[in-house]
């Protein structure tokens, strides 16, 4: 366990050293309007990120949260309040690693 720990901590100039290169999988094209599912990741902010674990929604928005990081705006498909939630510009938002995009022709 101490080991583990001990890798989990080191920091990712380290790790790049030991490894020789560290290459990042390119990102999926997550642009408006593309369908995408919402999957559990370690980070949760609420309850409601369980509750919406497997659902289908639609990107609206694509942002930058003050580190520069992509977060995708969306809202749920089925939802009665979606227009709503455009019109008023409230979204659920999420970063890359939380959804994943639905493939041409996959049910939600």
């Amino acid at each position: 366990a101490a080991i583990v720990e001990r890798v989990e901590g080191m920091p990712r100039e380290t790790m790049a050293r030991l490894h020789g290169v560290f290459r990042d999988p390119p990102p999926p094209a997550l642009e408006v309007g593309t369908r995408v599912r919402l999957r559990l990741t370690k980070r949760r902010t609420d309850a409601q990120d369980l509750l919406y674990v497997g659902r289908a929604a639609v990107i609206e928005e694509v942002k930058e949260d003050i580190d520069g990081r992509a977060c995708f705006a969306v809202t749920f498909e089925g939802d009665p309040a979606a227009e709503l939630h455009r019109w008023y510009g409230r979204f659920h938002y999420y970063y890359a690693d939380e959804i994943e995009p639905i493939r041409e022709g996959e049910s939600a």
